[in-house]
C-alpha cells in the first residue's frame, strides 16, 4: 500500500487522464482506493488527483466525523508520498507528512498516526542515501521503527506493516541485533494475523532472526521458500535485496551480484529510480570494499548522475504538471463553493423531506399496527367464544352412568360436582369464597377437592376460581341488557375481584385481551 510502504519510483506521467468535476463527488474511500491502484500502476498524476480531492475535503468535514477525518489524514499522507516517491520533491513531501501527522494526532486517529510515523522513518531511510551528511543514522531510523512497533503492538494496529519495515531495514543496515526482541515479540502473536501482510511479516521476521544469528543457510532457505509465494511486486523486490545481503554474508559474491543485477533490471525497466539509486549505491559499496577502482568510478558516476536528476530535474515540475495540479485545486474549489451554497438549501429540503417521510412512515405503521391489532383481537375473541360454548356443551352432557365406580371414576365425579358449583353457584363470585366452602358444597374434603383440581384440571384452586370468574365476566360484558350499566371495574367487583388492576391482569392472561378490548369486540367494534 502506498500509505504503508515508501518504495515507489517515478513512472511515466499520466496527464491525459481527464479531470472532471464529477470526481469531486466520489466517496473518499473510493478515491483512496483508486489512488492506490493508480500508484501501483505507475500513474502518479491520477493518484495525486484522487488524494488531493480527498485532502481538500477537510474544510467540509465536522471534527466529530472521525471516519472522514481518517480518510483525509491518509490522503494528505499519500500526497506526501507521491511527492517524495514519484516527483522527488522531498521538501513538500515532508510538509505533507507532517500535516498528516498533526491532524491524526489532534483527532486521536491512532492507526493513521502509526502509519505516518512509519512513513517518517522510511522517509529518513531515503534521505540517508540522498543526504548522507545530514545527521541521520541507521540506528536512529531503527529506533524510530522500534518506537512505532511498540505503539502498534499496544493498540493492535498496523503491526505487520511496521514489523516488515523493521525487519527489512535491520537486515539492510546489518543491525538485526538491535531489533531481535521486537521480532521475537511479533512472532509470538503472528498467528493472529492470517492476511498476506501478516504472512509476509512473519516470514521476514524469521529470516531476519536467522540472519542476525549468523544462520545464513537457514535464512536463504526461508527466503527462497517465501519468494515462491504469491507476493506483491515491492515485496518481491524487498526479498531480492535481502537475498543479496544474505549471499554476501555467505561469501557467494557472484550470486549476490547476479541478484543485484536482477533488481537493477527490474528498477530500470519500471523506472523505479529510488530502487535503482539503492542498487547503484550497493554496487558502489561492494566494489569499494573490494578495491576495484574502475568499477567504483563507474557506479559512483551512475549514482551521482541519477541523484542529480532526482534532486534537480524533477524538483522543477514541468508546466503541464503544474497546470494539472491547478486543475485539481480549481475543481475542488468549485465543488466546495457549490457545496457551501447548496448546504442550507439541501438541509432545509432534507428536513422537510425527512419530516414528510417520517410522518408517512409513522402513519403507515400505525395503520398497519392497528389492522394487526384488530385482527388479533378478533381471533382471540372468537377463540374465547368457542371455548365458552364448548364448556357449556360439555357440562350439558351426562358423563357417568356406572353403578360400581373405581377411584378414577370417583375423582371424575367429584370434579363434575366441583365444576357444577363453579358454574352454577353465585357464591363463587363472593370475595370470601374459599376451598373449604367449595368442599362443603361438593360434600367432600378440602384435601380431596384440591387433589382433584390439581390432577384433573392441572391447576390450583385459586387459578380455577380466577378462570371461572373471568368467564363469568366475559358473559356479563356481553350481556348488555342486564349488565350494560356497569363499568369494567363494576363487572370486576361483581365477579369477586377486589381491584381493576388484578382483574385486568387475570383477564388478559386468560383471554389474551384486555377487558376494554373484549367489550369493544362484543359490541361489534373491531370484528370487521
Amino acid at each position: 500500500m502506498l500509505h504503508a510502504v515508501a518504495g515507489w519510483a517515478l513512472g511515466k506521467g499520466d496527464l491525459p487522464v481527464t479531470l472532471d468535476d464529477e470526481w469531486s463527488s466520489v466517496a473518499s474511500a473510493t478515491l483512496l482506493e483508486r489512488g492506490q491502484t493508480y500508484a501501483e500502476h505507475d500513474k502518479p498524476d491520477s493518484a495525486m488527483m484522487c488524494f488531493t480531492i480527498v485532502a481538500n475535503r477537510r474544510f467540509n468535514v465536522s471534527d466529530r466525523d472521525t471516519a472522514a477525518l481518517a480518510d483525509i489524514a491518509m490522503a494528505i499522507n499519500d500526497v506526501g508520498l507521491i511527492y517524495s516517491n514519484f516527483y522527488y520533491d522531498f521538501k513538500k513531501s515532508r510538509e505533507y507528512l507532517q500535516r498528516a501527522f498533526d491532524m491524526a494526532h489532534k483527532h486521536h486517529l491512532e492507526q493513521v498516526e502509526l502509519l505516518i510515523l512509519n512513513n517518517h522513518a522510511m522517509f529518513d531511510r531515503v534521505n540517508l542515501t540522498l543526504y548522507p551528511d545530514v545527521g541521520i543514522t541507521t540506528d536512529s531510523i531503527l529506533h524510530q521503527l522500534q518506537q512505532v512497533f511498540h505503539r502498534s503492538l499496544a493498540v493492535g494496529k498496523s503491526v505487520a506493516v511496521v514489523t516488515s519495515n523493521l525487519a527489512n531495514t535491520a537486515i539492510e543496515f546489518d543491525r538485526v541485533d538491535l531489533v531481535t526482541n521486537e521480532l521475537r515479540q511479533y512472532l509470538k502473536i503472528a498467528h493472529q494475523d492470517t492476511t498476506q501482510k501478516g504472512r509476509f511479516a512473519t516470514a521476514l521476521s524469521q529470516i531476519a532472526l536467522q540472519y542476525g544469528e549468523g544462520h545464513y543457510d537457514q535464512a536463504l532457505q526461508l527466503l527462497d521458500a517465501t519468494m515462491t509465494h504469491d507476493l506483491l511486486p515491492y515485496d518481491t523486490q524487498w526479498l531480492g535485496s535481502v537475498r543479496y545481503q544474505v549471499l554476501l554474508k555467505m561469501g557467494r559474491d557472484n550470486e549476490a551480484l547476479q541478484q543485484l543485477s536482477e533488481i537493477e533490471r527490474y528498477a530500470t525497466e519500471g523506472h523505479h529510480e529510488l530502487e535503482l539509486l539503492d542498487v547503484y549505491h550497493n554496487f558502489l559499496e561492494y566494489y569499494r570494499s573490494k578495491g576495484q577502482t574502475d568499477s567504483v568510478a563507474h557506479y559512483e558516476l551512475l549514482f551521482l548522475q541519477l541523484k542529480d536528476k532526482m534532486l534537480n530535474q524533477y524538483k522543477m515540475a514541468d508546466m503541464n504538471r503544474q497546470q494539472f495540479l491547478q486543475q485539481i485545486e480549481d475543481a475542488n474549489q468549485r465543488a466546495a463553493e457549490h457545496a457551501y451554497k447548496s448546504r442550507v438549501r439541501g438541509r432545509v429540503l432534507w428536513v422537510v423531506g425527512a419530516c414528510a417521510a417520517l410522518l408517512a412512515v409513522l402513519l403507515t405503521l400505525l395503520l398497519h399496527k392497528n389492522k394487526q391489532l384488530r385482527e388479533r383481537n378478533r381471533m382471540l375473541y372468537e377463540k374465547n367464544e368457542q371455548l365458552l360454548a364448548a364448556e357449556e356443551q360439555r357440562h350439558a352432557q351426562p358423563k357417568y352412568h356406572k353403578n360400581g365406580m373405581q377411584d378414577e371414576d370417583a375423582k371424575a365425579m367429584l370434579l363434575e360436582r366441583v365444576e357444577g358449583v363453579m358454574r352454577l353457584s353465585d357464591e363463587v363470585y363472593g370475595d370470601d369464597f374459599s376451598l373449604d366452602r367449595l368442599a362443603e358444597l361438593t360434600q367432600s374434603t378440602p384435601n380431596q377437592v384440591s387433589q382433584v383440581i390439581n390432577e384433573l384440571r392441572g391447576c390450583n384452586f385459586s387459578t380455577l376460581v380466577s378462570t371461572c370468574r373471568v368467564r363469568e365476566a366475559c358473559r356479563r360484558i356481553k350481556d348488555t341488557e342486564h349488565y350494560g350499566n356497569l363499568t369494567i371495574e363494576g363487572i370486576a367487583t361483581s365477579v369477586g375481584f377486589k381491584s381493576r388492576s388484578s382483574f385486568s391482569k387475570v383477564f388478559k392472561r386468560e383471554t389474551g385481551l384486555t377487558p376494554t378490548d373484549y367489550r369493544n369486540m362484543s359490541l361489534g367494534d373491531g370484528k370487521k
